[in-house]
């Protein structure tokens, strides 16, 4: 491959892959504009383009870790400062946005190019161009996303050609200074660029909320309902009295984060959360002013009816994005869905005329792929509701609020905040808070409307005894999250604990170093303990050759289940996607165990080149991969489901790598017995690189080819286990 082509192939990865796995990061903490979110997501931002844009200089003589750690440290301080800047000489001068813009893209540039220019001058004599490069690259990749739809993998295309020409130029412009182990390097690089792919897919994605909306009709009767369920303790009320152009209207939300809405005319407005995609804007139509909640706003201040509202989005600009479908209802029972279609045209998903209803909760109506398809929420709603039009009676506001109740959340990752019943025709609300479904408040729109009183905190609208009860369900949420977060907390400590008594231990002795470190970071505790029984003595035992065997075996599932589980939270559609699951829980420690630990690590211990070593191991590695994940499986997916939060929380996740690390000993009971048969018979891997010497040999395929099959046994088993833990669960 072209030195020029390698270069802009990894810049474009970098810029791609950083941007998706920060983003990833600053949602874990909390999202942005949170500092220490926007910190996070330029360290993180940083060190992958910092570490994939390495191999470009590796010839010169630059050390990898430290062009990674002051691309990383350069980044966590260039990002949030480049936002403050931005938003400072917007608030306190009058130039057009764009300076704020350019100069924010110019400090990124610069804050990520001085750190490393700092290393380069010392291997190139031409190195300060290389800021130069930097911010030229930044500023153009700003142009791209101006002028074209942001994600569309043209901005880091434009940053790939400019930072990596330019890289590579600088790099080839003089001679070497030392020769490079290109085996050695090239495997660190793949493996590396592999890592960074499987996490960036991992983190990426938006985290929506979880709302359940309707509109039902029957016999004149209409009712529109939304269930806000989020992770905050209180919403916000508001009345908006319109004037001689426009409609008055109450409003749940904010003006900047609009949330449900009803007009004077009988024109409501609620919306779910979706991942974020690209939409045709349409700029030829009519302008809109304000921002993306500013729309629901002009609509139901200019509109009357659904048919209003679609002829009104016909007309206007839209978005260039979306990241949520809006349902708007009428006073005559007509009801209509706004999503972004496949072929990123805004589409209309319309109710059926005369008695019937609608539904919509966390997927695209119109595209199942973007969201969390199947939704639990949406087929019991949608059977409530065809009971409701189906049965004998009169449609009451109390059969609607039934049907928000049975959807409703109670902690298991959001909750629902508050609950909105609307008789459009009557022009009457009934708003419920934190799930008191026999507490409602009434409000009359019009008389809010003529008298509209100060916006202010919804739970104020409620009487006290409502305001208490609502503040015990939101203590025992928070109690709960509470707890994980301690024992997160504690499990961090002893780790930490654990890998400093190593370090401490082993000043006299530092020989398996490079297999202990990586075991006691994962296990902990339980790493450090497996260390003192089988991995202080000079030549270990058979018993302790096959304890230190299912160790090395055990890690990869570890690390795997836990990235399987945050991507199964994150991805968006992999809750709805049966492929997707198998892929993440069965798939992934494969994959890692055999790319990373064995192909990387064990390499280190074979001296057989990467690609021998990945043929050799894998039977081995499919084994081991099923038999890990079997007990993990099996004990610890009910622990992950009962704590789910949204956002994802660090303290949480790190709670989790405590379970999966519990429920490992299971899994190292099954691998023993496998580890056990396999010492027996002479062969060893991890052993040799703890000790650090001998001849890694595996079993090959002939002899293998039946723990295969006895592995799935065990997998089997592994899914019944869960299905069992589950039912106990329930009942």
């Amino acid at each position: 491959m072209k030195p020029w082509l390698f270069g802009v192939l990894l810049s474009i990865a970098a810029m791609f892959l950083g941007y998706d796995l920060g983003s990833g990061t600053a949602r874990l903490l909390g999202g942005e504009p949170g500092i220490w979110a926007r910190i996070g997501k330029g360290c993180i931002w940083g060190a992958v383009i910092g570490g994939l844009q390495w191999p470009i200089v590796r010839a010169v003589g630059v050390l990898p870790v430290w062009f990674v750690v002051a691309s990383a440290v350069g980044f966590a301080v260039g990002y949030p400062f480049g936002q403050t800047v931005q938003a400072t000489m917007l608030s306190v001068s009058n130039l057009n946005w764009m300076w704020g813009y350019g100069s924010a893209l110019a400090t990124f540039g610069l804050f990520l190019g001085v750190p490393q220019w700092w290393l380069l001058r010392r291997h190139m004599q031409r190195a300060s161009l290389w800021i130069l490069f930097s911010m030229i690259a930044w500023m153009l990749t700003g142009v791209a996303w101006m002028n074209f739809r942001a994600g569309d993998g043209l901005d880091a295309i434009v940053y790939g050609v400019v930072a990596g020409v330019g890289l590579v130029w600088l790099a080839r412009s003089q001679p070497p200074n030392a020769k490079v182990n290109r085996s050695v390097k090239e495997t660190v690089v793949t493996t590396l660029a592999l890592c960074v792919f499987v996490a960036g897919s991992a983190c990426g994605g938006d985290l929506p909320t979880r709302c359940t909306v309707f509109t039902v009709s029957k016999g004149g009767k209409v009712f529109f309902g939304g269930n806000d369920d989020y992770i905050n303790p209180d919403s916000y009320y508001w009345v908006d009295p319109g004037d001689a152009q426009s409609y008055g209207a109450i409003w749940v939300g904010t003006p900047d984060n609009v949330q449900q809405g009803v007009s004077e005319k009988g024109l409501a407005y609620d919306a779910n959360g979706l991942p974020r995609v690209d939409v045709n804007p349409h700029l030829e139509r009519k302008p809109v002013s304000g921002g993306y909640s500013s729309y629901p706003i002009h609509i139901l201040h200019e509109c009357v009816t659904v048919e209003d509202v679609i002829t009104w989005v016909k007309m206007h600009q839209w978005h260039s994005y979306m990241h949520d479908q809006m349902q708007f209802a009428d006073a005559t029972g007509d009801a209509v869905i706004i999503s972004a279609g496949e072929d990123g045209e805004v589409v209309f998903t319309r109710k059926p005329q005369g008695d019937g209803y609608l539904v919509s909760t966390n997927f695209n109506i119109a595209n199942h792929a973007n969201g969390f398809y199947p939704c639990s929420r949406y087929e019991t709603a949608q059977g409530l509701l065809g009971t409701l039009v189906n049965q004998g009676g009169v449609l009451t506001f109390q059969d609607a609020a039934n049907v928000l109740d049975a959807v409703h959340q109670e902690g298991r990752g959001s909750w629902t905040i508050e609950s909105l019943v609307a008789d459009l025709p009557g022009g009457v609300v009934y708003l419920y808070y934190f799930y008191q479904f026999d507490r409602p408040v009434v409000l009359n729109v019009a008389e809010e409307i003529a008298s509209a009183r100060a916006g202010g905190p919804l739970s104020k609208l409620f009487p006290e005894d409502v305001q208490q009860e609502a503040a015990r369900r939101h203590q025992r949420i928070q109690a709960q999250r509470d707890r994980y977060a301690m024992l997160g907390k504690v499990w961090l400590g002893l780790v930490v604990s654990s890998l400093a008594a190593l370090l401490i231990f082993s000043i006299k002795q530092k020989k398996g170093l490079i297999f202990w470190i990586p075991v006691v970071s994962i296990l902990g505790p339980l790493g450090l303990l497996i260390w003192l029984i089988a991995g202080r003595k000079r030549k270990a035992g058979s018993w302790q050759a096959v304890l230190v065997e299912a160790t090395g075996d055990v890690i990869p599932t570890i690390v795997a289940f836990v990235a399987a589980a945050i991507g199964l939270i994150l991805i968006p559609g992999a809750s709805g996607s049966e492929l997707l699951q198998l892929l993440l829980f069965f798939g992934l420690p494969l994959f890692i165990g055999w790319f990373v630990f064995q192909g990387l690590l064990l390499n280190l211990a074979t001296k057989k080149g990467y690609l021998r070593t990945l043929l050799e191991r894998f039977p081995h590695t499919w084994v081991t991969a099923n038999l890990g994940i079997t007990g993990i499986f099996g004990l610890v997916t009910s622990l992950l489901s009962m704590s789910i939060q949204l956002p994802l929380p660090p303290w949480l996740v790190i709670a989790w790598w405590a379970f999966t690390v519990m429920g490992a000993l299971v899994s190292m009971l099954l691998l023993l017995i496998y580890d056990a048969w396999s010492v027996h018979r002479g062969h060893l891997a991890w052993s040799i690189l703890a000790l650090e010497e001998g001849e890694v040999t595996t079993a090959p395929w002939r002899k293998l080819w039946w723990w295969v099959l006895l592995s799935y046994g065990a997998v089997i088993g592994g899914i019944a286990g869960n299905v069992s833990i589950q039912r106990i669960i329930l009942k």
